[in-house]
C-alpha cells in the first residue's frame, strides 16, 4: 500500500508528470491521440522516438493523464518486450504509482502484461499485489485472467507471496469458467511449481 492512499497518488502522478520527467510533448500528444486501435501507428512512434533521452520519462509521466495513459502504456509494453534497458528507480515509482491512476481498461491491461518483462521493486510488491488483487473480479476476461498471471510473477519474483498465491490460483481455477482465464491460471499455477 503507497503511503497517504489514493490522494497522495493522484499528487504524485500529477507531480511526475509535470515536474519531475523531461516531457516530450511531441510524444504525449501523440500518445493522447491515439485511437487504441492502429498499433502500426505506435509501434512506429516507438521506432522513431525510443531512442530520444526522455523517451520513458515521458512515456512514464504519460501513465498517470487520463488522456494519454492507453498509448503510453502500450508503447512502454512495447519497449519492455524489446529492450533490456530497466526503468531507473524515479522512473519505476512513477510507473507504479501511476497503477493507481489508470482508468482505462487496456492501461490497465497492458500494464499486467507488461509485468512478465518488469521486476517489481520491493517497495512497490504490495501495492502492485493490491492492483492486481481488485482486478481479479473484473467483468472483462482479459484483465482476469492477466490479474492471475501478475500474480504469479509477482510470487514468483517475491517468494513470501507464493503459498497465498498457490492457493488463491487453485482455488479460482476450481471456479473460473472462462478458457482465457484458466489457461493464465494454470500457466501461473506451473510457473508457481
Amino acid at each position: 500500500m503507497i503511503p497517504g492512499g489514493p490522494h497522495f497518488v493522484r499528487n504524485y502522478s500529477v507531480q511526475i508528470l509535470e515536474s519531475t520527467y523531461r516531457m516530450n510533448t511531441q510524444l504525449a500528444d501523440a500518445l493522447s491521440q491515439w485511437d487504441g486501435r492502429t498499433t502500426r501507428v505506435m509501434a512506429d512512434l516507438y521506432a522513431t522516438q525510443h531512442s530520444a533521452p526522455d523517451f520513458l520519462d515521458t512515456l512514464v509521466g504519460c501513465c498517470a493523464d487520463d488522456r494519454s495513459q492507453r498509448g503510453a502504456t502500450w508503447v512502454l509494453k512495447h519497449f519492455f518486450e524489446r529492450a533490456t534497458l530497466e526503468l531507473t528507480p524515479a522512473q519505476q515509482d512513477g510507473f507504479f504509482a501511476a497503477w493507481a491512476d489508470l482508468v482505462d481498461s487496456d492501461a490497465q491491461l497492458h500494464v499486467m502484461q507488461s509485468l512478465q518483462f518488469v521486476k517489481v521493486p520491493e517497495g512497490h510488491v504490495d501495492a502492485v499485489h493490491d492492483y492486481l488483487t481488485a482486478r481479479l473480479a473484473s467483468p472483462r476476461k482479459l484483465l482476469r485472467a492477466w490479474a492471475y498471471w501478475g500474480l504469479a510473477q509477482l510470487a514468483h519474483d517475491h517468494a513470501g507471496l507464493r503459498d497465498a498465491t498457490r492457493l488463491t490460483l487453485a482455488d479460482a481455477f476450481e471456479r473460473e469458467t472462462a478458457g482465457a482465464v484458466r489457461v493464465r491460471i494454470r500457466r501461473g499455477l506451473v510457473l508457481l511449481g
